[in-house]
């Protein structure tokens, strides 16, 4: 389960980030209405208002009309009061109603949680409430029939009317998203944690939205992105039936066949939906003796987006390989050690660019500012997705430098030094994961150590492509820093550290790059590879 969970990441907070550059940026409409449809919030639980705003009486009967509403709404979804029960809201207060619980349900998520989603002023937090909801269904719903209820009769419909009716699109992306998250039934019952099963009609409608073609991207990468949560559960409790995979996939080779975006989609939008479309059918984990032939032709291709080759390589991590799902492993293998030299040549072109710029700037008489390190700046971002990496890299979780270390270098030199890591870890990182595990007693092989059983004669390449990828980790790991020690080894500065890269990667290249087309020089896509605008790590 955990090495299945690696490959989706946090996608969403990121993911609203990149909304406006795949879809509003991109997708030039006719015409764009300026007033959106919203859903007025209860005034029994509306704090926004201006006699409220006015009175701190008001806003603490506020704070109490929700604190008692959420309190009846936790019980109710536990099974401790049943939909029929009645419920005195806003007690004592002249908005004083007496209920149903199944009316409450209705107006806690109708009129307050969902209706707050629709607020202009409140578009900044929508993912933050997206998140409250679901961990609210999904953690404190205990009760089956409940539920159902919350789900098939408010939830569901009104997620569908968000896409239908002329709401925000950041409304609507944020409801496809929800759409993706909804289960079956409860996760936690009183014998603890159960696998989500996800609602089969969420799927079909996602999977209906994506064949047929959406008003806005973002909308087209929530459905993406729900798809890749089903099968990706589906690989545990295999609900979904063969027909379905079959067209999910069928999409999703559609999807990578699209040699040029169409008109209203930026490049950058295409690589990042073809990105998602690769982690799904490497959720799906079968072939067709067309699916693994196309993920190995974006790897190696050099003319496309380093963000999609190294999406490529990662799944090869999650085929489920046998005799009707293979891959040849020597030159497989190759193809990996091939971009693992590409991965560190970009990074040492970039370094050097970096100073030739740098000397022309100090020829000039400009200064160049500490903090300035080239494409430094974009670092938070582009490299965001590396914290869940853990240990992964053989216990290098912290590979990508720190600042509570003890380093005796100088700050500019550890900073660039930290940032050069960063970016050689985060990449090297996908290799990594497509290499894979030998098998350890019971524990089934799993990458190209998976393939390799299909393929023993590719075993001596894959083998020279771990060595590689073990001195690589060894070199980019951080020595610790023991003062009481006069033979521990101090952390090399950027220069040592690139030269010692670069004497690894010259063994490599004679096995798996043909002398004449060793590359000396950067691709032209190599500065999006060095800082990926994609949303790492997803």
């Amino acid at each position: 389960m955990n090495r299945i969970l690696g490959i989706v990441g946090s996608l969403t907070t990121l993911a609203m980030v990149m909304l406006f550059t795949i879809s509003l940026a991109a997708q030039q409409p006719e015409s764009i209405p300026t007033v959106y449809e919203k859903i007025d919030v209860a005034l029994i639980f509306d704090a926004n208002t201006e006699a409220v705003l006015a009175d701190t009486r008001l806003q603490s009967t506020i704070r109490r009309n929700v604190s008692f509403a959420k309190a009846r709404v936790y019980e109710v979804l536990r099974g401790g009061s049943g939909l029929n029960e009645t419920f005195i809201i806003a007690e004592g207060t002249p908005g004083e109603n007496t209920i149903t619980n199944q009316q409450l349900l209705s107006g806690w998520y109708q009129k307050y949680h969902f209706a707050l989603m629709t607020q202009a002023d409140n578009m900044g937090d929508i993912d933050l409430r997206r998140l409250e909801f679901i961990k609210e269904l999904t953690t404190f719903c205990t009760d089956n029939d409940i539920h159902s209820y919350v789900v098939d009769q408010i939830v569901f419909p009104q997620m569908k009317l968000f896409l239908q009716e002329n709401f925000h699109p950041a409304v609507k992306y944020n409801a496809m998203l929800i759409i993706g998250q909804l289960n079956s039934q409860v996760v936690v019952t009183n014998e603890g944690r159960s696998v989500p099963a996800p609602l089969p009609a969420a799927l079909t409608l996602m999977v209906d939205a994506i064949k047929a073609g959406t008003e806005t991207d973002a909308i087209l990468l929530a459905s993406w992105i729900g798809v890749l949560r089903h099968v990706r559960l589906d690989r545990i409790n295999q609900q979904i039936a063969t027909n379905d995979i079959v067209a999910i996939a069928g999409e999703a080779m559609k999807l990578l066949n699209q040699a040029t975006p169409p008109a209203n989609r930026s490049a950058g939008g295409q690589v990042w939906l073809q990105r998602r479309a690769i982690d799904v059918l490497a959720m799906i984990g079968q072939d067709d003796q067309k699916i693994l032939p196309k993920i190995l032709s974006i790897m190696q291709d050099e003319k496309i987006a380093m963000s999609l080759r190294l999406t490529a390589a990662r799944a090869l991590k999650y085929f489920n390989y046998s005799p009707s799902t293979q891959v040849p492993v020597e030159s497989t293998s190759n193809a990996l050690g091939a971009l693992i030299v590409r991965i560190c040549r970009n990074e040492i072109d970039r370094v050097d660019q970096e100073k030739a710029l740098v000397a022309l700037q100090n020829a000039s008489g400009v200064s160049v500012g500490e903090g300035d390190m080239g494409d430094m700046g974009d670092m938070g971002g582009a490299l965001g997705g590396m914290g869940d990496m853990g240990g992964a890299l053989g216990g290098m979780g912290d590979m990508g430098g720190s600042d509570e270390g003890e380093s005796k270098l100088e700050k500019i030199d550890k900073r660039q030094v930290d940032y050069t890591r960063r970016i050689l870890v985060y990449q090297l990182f996908h290799v990594y994961e497509a290499i894979g595990e030998k098998q350890v007693r019971t524990t089934p092989p799993i990458g190209m150590y998976a393939a390799v059983v299909q393929d023993a004669a590719g075993q001596v390449a894959l083998d020279r492509i771990e060595d590689a990828m073990t001195k690589l980790i060894e070199i980019l790991r951080i020595p610790e820093v023991d003062d009481s020690s006069e033979e521990s080894e101090a952390e090399p500065n950027r220069d040592i550290l690139l030269e010692r890269i670069a004497a690894e990667i010259r063994k490599l290249e004679s096995f798996v790059i043909p002398e004449e087309t060793t590359p000396e020089t950067v691709t032209a896509d190599a500065p999006a590879a060095g800082a990926p605008a994609a949303l790492p790590g997803l």
